[in-house]
Formats: C-alpha cells, sequence, structure tokens
C-alpha cells in the first residue's frame, strides 16, 4: 500500500473478481465526468473482449473509493534484460489488440482532486509492478504526466492534434456551420451536394437497433478495407480483435443511445457509413467508410457526411463535435478549437531513459554509416 499521502491510499490488485470491477466502476463513474474512453461502456467492451490477466489500482479517501485504472502488463525481451516489465493503462500492448485505440486516456477518478490522486495511482504502479521497466499512458492530454515530471523519466512516443468543432462557440457568435468554414470548403461542399442530389435526396439514416447498428458495421467493412487496405494492421475490419470488440461495443452501447452508427445516402446510392459516440453532450467522430466508387472528383463523402452531421448535432443541441487525433484535412477544414494528445513512456530511473536514448542515437549513426 502506498501512503505518501495521508489522505490517499492506492491498493494493486491482481485478477480481482470482474464483477466486482463493474461494480466499483459504474459506482466510481457516476461520481465522475468521464469521457466515453472511461466509461464503462468502453472500458467493459474492451475488457471483456480482449483482457485476460490484468491488474486493478485503486485509490481511496476515508475509505471511499476515488480512483481506479486497469493495468495490463508482457514482457518482451529487451525489457526482460533490464529486470523490468512494460505496462499499459487501458491498453495491451500490441498493435493488433490497441487497434481499437482509446483517446482522452486517464485513470477513472472522482472530480475535484484529480491531480492528487493520478499523483498516487501513477506512484503506485510505479513502485510496485514497474520495476525498471516502463508504464504507458495514452493517447492523453499532457496533465496525466504533468505532477510526474520530478519523480521519473518521461517520454513522449507518439502525439498528434485533435480537433474539434465548438458548438456552443457557434450558437453564441449566431453563426451557421456554413458560415463558419472557409469560402473555399464552402464552396466544395455545396458543389458536391448538388452533384449527390442528382442521384437522389440525400438523406441520413441512423440505426435504431443493434441488429441495424451491426448490419451498417458490416456494410462499411468493404468500403473501409478498400481505402485502408485488406492486410492485418491496416483496416480494423481485417482484425478479428478489433471487430469482436466492436461487435460488443455496438450490442451495450445503441440500446443507451451512446453509440450512432450512420448511412448516408443520395437516392439509391451510398455515400458513407458513419460511426459516432454520443456522450454528455458532445458528439465523438470515430470511423467513416465512404463510397468512393461514384467517379467525379467534385464528389466529396466525407466532407458532405460530416457537414450533414455536424448540422444536425447543432439542431438536436449537442455543445461539441469532436473529431479526436489526426490531422486529415477535413479535420482542420471544420474545426475551431484543437488540442494535442500524447503517449507518454515512464520509467523509475532516468539514467534508463537516457540509456535508451544513446543506444537509438548510436542505432541512427550506425545506420547513416551503411
Amino acid at each position: 500500500m502506498n501512503r505518501q499521502n495521508n489522505a490517499i491510499d492506492c491498493e494493486l490488485y491482481f485478477c480481482p473478481d470482474r464483477e466486482w470491477l463493474q461494480q466499483a466502476w459504474t459506482e466510481l463513474e457516476a461520481r465522475s465526468e468521464p469521457n466515453i474512453f472511461l466509461s464503462w461502456l468502453w472500458i467493459g467492451s474492451w475488457f471483456n473482449s480482449l483482457v485476460g490477466d490484468y491488474y486493478v489500482v485503486e485509490a481511496k479517501i476515508n475509505n471511499e473509493v476515488v480512483g481506479l485504472g486497469v493495468i495490463i502488463t508482457r514482457t518482451d525481451s529487451y525489457y526482460r534484460f533490464f529486470r523490468g516489465v512494460p505496462c499499459y493503462l487501458h491498453r495491451i500492448g500490441d498493435e493488433l489488440s490497441d487497434q481499437a485505440w482509446i483517446e482522452y486516456n486517464d485513470f477513472l477518478m472522482v472530480k475535484g482532486q484529480e491531480d492528487s490522486i493520478r499523483h498516487e495511482m501513477i506512484t503506485t504502479v510505479m513502485q510496485e509492478i514497474v520495476g525498471n521497466g516502463k508504464f504507458i499512458v495514452g493517447a492523453s492530454h499532457s496533465e496525466v504526466t504533468a505532477t510526474m515530471l520530478d519523480n521519473y523519466g518521461i517520454e513522449s512516443i507518439w502525439e498528434s492534434y485533435t480537433y474539434q468543432i465548438d458548438l456552443e462557440l457557434l450558437r453564441d457568435q449566431n453563426k451557421t456551420l456554413s458560415e463558419a468554414i472557409s469560402r473555399s470548403a464552402r464552396y466544395q461542399i455545396m458543389r458536391s451536394i448538388r452533384l449527390y442530389q442528382e442521384y437522389g435526396e440525400l438523406k441520413v439514416s441512423t440505426a435504431d437497433s443493434v441488429e441495424e447498428a451491426l448490419a451498417y458495421f458490416e456494410m462499411a467493412k468493404p468500403m473501409h478495407i478498400q481505402r485502408w487496405g485488406d492486410q492485418l494492421g491496416q483496416s480494423g475490419f481485417c482484425n478479428p480483435q478489433f471487430t469482436r470488440f466492436h461487435e460488443m461495443l455496438i450490442r451495450s452501447g445503441v440500446p443507451l443511445g451512446h453509440v450512432r452508427l450512420h448511412k448516408i445516402t443520395a437516392g439509391n446510392e451510398l455515400i458513407s457509413i458513419m460511426y459516432n459516440f454520443h456522450w454528455h453532450g458532445r458528439v465523438t467522430f470515430y470511423l467513416s467508410a465512404l463510397n468512393y466508387d461514384l467517379f467525379d472528383k467534385h464528389l466529396k463523402p466525407g466532407m458532405v457526411s460530416h457537414f450533414m452531421l455536424i448540422n444536425m448535432a447543432m439542431e438536436q443541441g449537442f455543445s461539441r463535435y469532436d473529431f479526436m487525433a489526426g490531422t486529415a484535412r477535413y479535420k482542420r477544414t471544420f474545426a475551431n478549437s484543437t488540442s494535442s494528445l500524447y503517449v507518454y513512456e515512464m520509467r523509475k530511473s532516468k539514467s534508463l531513459l537516457a540509456l535508451k536514448n544513446k543506444l537509438r542515437y548510436v542505432k541512427h549513426q550506425l545506420s547513416e554509416w551503411r
């Protein structure tokens, strides 16, 4: 038990009862302000579809649970050499298992004391299971590691901008989406809409049942594979772990109204399948599958689809439309707000981080000499 802070006690448990974890998580979630990725909807689907052995780190104040996190450990030869193991927060630690890709990752914590609770939880993980290995946290905002900078060696190993549209700002400015975007973007979108209307009426159909949502998900498969590739590590639809997770997420999330799959059509022609989350007044865009088989370079299936869904979000009173991480041009076209996400590696020893960076430099120099 870590008692560096008298008010916060942390315990680490190996493979505790899964039903206990679900109950503890949902009770804490009700006292927190989690994003969709820290809800039991996401964590539970990930946990039940992909997780084998695991640790749970639990923080308490006055015997009341104030923080929870699921830690996965795995062994690779590099870290066996240093007598340590890699540990991951809410990730498995291999490319295929993590292709679903959690963002805004953090511990689940009661609101109000996040910095101090997070500090104690990270300290417990670092002291009790990381050893001379590494603790990987992300994709997360920078505050997740901000309080630990003086304690450990911390390195950002991945970073990206994340893009959002603040819909409340548009309302305050009394602007429509068309008025908020650039003249060039508006022209391209409206031209594309006119071309699509030659096929028939533009329509957004939203899956109202689990069965319909799963059918939309299956409908997305060939278009997504055509765009991203049919090999493992390319389109997630070629990865059984990815599809197993999302089928479970859809089954759990559609009845609650938190998982929304949309089919956008022009007459009888399919434009796209859009996969979004609706959570606490925010629309989060997760995945699109776009039809590029209509041969006209002026057709913009992605931009038109987002244009329609953002306007729908405005009409339904949502406060934000979040594109999440990635630097695709269409995100910059619509966004009026940006932030950054990172994946961090933390090590107990700053000297090990320095050694790693030195080895990386030597490897780079050797490759330059070849």
